[in-house]
């Protein structure tokens, strides 16, 4: 490499210094430049900030408020379905127990009306046949000579028999009266005696073994006690009579 003179070396350094001196003012200058950019670029910056977040804010609040709101009312929601399938469960199993009820009660009264019914229009039905009856008696009285004579078939033979019937039979059952136990072979003397108590068309017959009553009402009462013969209606006209 080539040597530079002496003569030249003071100006070399001389210019070296200057040209330092210029590096430490650019160096300095840059320096300053970049703190300015860089405090501008921060201010900057924070004014971006405090507006992002002054717009932030509202929308912020308005989007957390609605979102309370959905949440409040799914919540809502939610609670007041809750509560109301609390209430309405309790309301059904309320009714269903007075339903359960109801039905024990009447699947418990259901065999005594049903009696109670059957023996209403057993009861009526006799009613009307024993008005029937007495009306058929009224217009054909000779009814009674059919009542002695079965009365007195069922009689065994016996000496002595007595025989009473309304009143207002005995001519009609004198008429048939000696023929009949001819006919039946039931006795010797059959005695008649007026009993007013017995409805026209009966006849009780009394012998020394028993008594056979074939009067309406006891007709009646017996086809009652076929239809009927657990009722307690008829226990109680039995024990009544």
């Amino acid at each position: 490499m080539a040597l530079i003179k002496n003569r030249h070396a003071g100006g070399l350094v001389t210019r070296g210094f200057q040209d330092l001196g210029d590096l430490q003012k650019q160096a300095a200058g840059i320096v300053e430049a970049a703190r300015v950019e860089a405090a501008r670029i921060i201010a900057e910056a924070q004014t971006q900030a405090a507006t992002l977040a002054d717009e932030a804010a509202p929308r912020g609040f308005a989007e957390g408020r609605e979102q309370g709101l959905v949440e409040g009312r799914e919540e809502g929601c939610q609670v007041g379905r809750e509560e109301t399938i609390g209430q309405y469960t309790e309301q059904l199993a309320s009714l269903a127990e007075s339903w359960t009820a109801a039905i024990d009660a009447f699947e418990t009264d259901r065999s005594a009306a049903l009696q109670t019914a059957r023996e209403d229009i057993v009861e009526l039905a006799m009613a009307m046949a024993a008005r029937i009856t007495r009306r058929v008696i009224e217009a054909d009285p000779s009814v009674v000579q059919d009542q002695v004579a079965e009365a007195i078939s069922l009689v065994s033979a016996s000496s002595v028999m007595a025989l009473s019937i309304n009143p207002d039979d005995r001519k009609l059952v004198q008429a048939v009266l000696p023929a009949l136990c001819e006919r039946l072979e039931a006795g010797k003397h059959v005695e008649l005696r007026d009993d007013p108590l017995v409805e026209r068309g009966g006849c009780v017959l009394s012998t020394g073994k028993g008594v056979i009553d074939a009067t309406l009402e006891k007709q009646i009462e017996r086809i009652a006690e076929v239809l009927l013969p657990n009722s307690p209606a008829k226990r109680g006209r039995k024990k009544k009579s």
